[in-house]
């Protein structure tokens, strides 16, 4: 480890570092016991942590992917302060930011009223990560105009009610500095090349539940459109189409492939069960109650190898101009 790094991204390089197969093993674990874990807080964020590894693994290692990544790690103006504003995303969000970008102050301020309480982690908070908290009918920020050079959000189609949209977007333009970057994460509650079966099952017990709260079930293209309503240019989108079911290969020559697309698969099913968990509807188990989700389904997830159904993990990023 580099001199001067904290034990929190000590341990966030270690992961980094643990290899595809133990990053498989992590994301494949059981995590629905961890409820009944004493250490709870302490487990569920390490857990966090580890699906923000495999997330940043999509990515080729970067947190950001907007021209902001290279930017902020190549100043060449290191006496202004630099400032990243992590939008209702996770407290796990906002540490990886910050152990990342170490030389840049992240905020993340976020519309639930319990994280921002949970201290009891086994690292030290990292010195340059602030939280921030607002209700979740508030469609303004706390920050004056022109503060931050990036304002990420890996949750904003989960929180943001469609009727706020432009709002929140106007927002986030406003507190942006002139040539700063807003990116959006996406995974659409509705996979592409989806047959029947899922279509019957995300109708029956999910998209009535992110309707009903006036969310966007169908949020990855509309993000676009919206950037440019108010007033956002250069935009750009980086698309990442997810498995959501490996095929079983008997063959043992391509190992790392098969690997890595099981590490796909694991990945896509976490972060769209971060996103959309809160929605899903009772009398959901799965084929021998193992999962309340449709890929716990023998018959679904047989349809969807049939199909190739795919999750679509979208990152779309925008410039304010002036």
């Amino acid at each position: 480890m580099g001199p001067g790094k904290s034990p929190f991204e000590q341990a966030i390089a270690r992961m980094e570092g643990s290899g595809l197969k133990m990053m498989l093993r992590r994301l494949s674990e059981d995590w629905g016991t961890a409820r009944n874990d004493h250490n709870i807080e302490e487990v569920l964020f390490e857990q966090q942590l580890w699906s923000l590894m495999a997330r940043q693994w999509l990515t080729q290692g970067k947190q950001l992917q907007s021209p902001a990544h290279e930017a902020l790690l190549d100043d060449p103006h290191p006496e202004e302060e630099k400032r990243i504003l992590n939008l209702h995303g996770s407290i796990a969000d906002g540490w990886v930011l910050a152990a990342k970008y170490p030389d840049i102050m992240v905020y993340t301020l976020s519309a639930d009223q319990d994280e921002p309480l949970v201290q009891n982690h086994n690292w030290a908070a990292p010195r340059n990560h602030h939280i921030s908290c607002i209700p979740a009918t508030d469609d303004f920020f706390p920050f004056p105009d022109n503060h931050f050079d990036v304002i990420t959000s890996r949750r904003f189609a989960s929180v943001v009610k469609s009727k706020s949209w432009l709002s929140v977007f106007q927002e986030c333009h406003r507190c942006l500095k002139p040539r700063g970057w807003l990116e959006v994460q996406s995974l659409d509650a509705v996979p592409s090349r989806h047959g029947e079966l899922l279509t019957a099952w995300l109708e029956a017990r999910l998209i009535p539940g992110i309707e009903d709260s006036g969310l966007v079930a169908k949020s990855a293209k509309r993000v676009l459109d919206y950037m440019e309503i108010a007033g956002f240019g250069e935009i750009k989108t980086c698309k990442i189409a997810l498995p959501v079911i490996a095929k079983a290969s008997l063959s043992h020559e391509h190992q790392d492939k098969q690997d890595a697309v099981k590490l796909m698969v694991h990945t896509g099913r976490h972060y769209y069960q971060e996103l959309y968990r809160e929605f899903l509807r009772g009398g959901c188990s799965g084929s021998g109650g193992k999962s309340p989700w449709w890929w716990g389904n023998k018959t679904i997830r047989e349809e969807c190898e049939r199909m190739g159904t795919l999750f679509g993990f979208l990152v779309s990023f925008g410039q304010k101009e002036f």
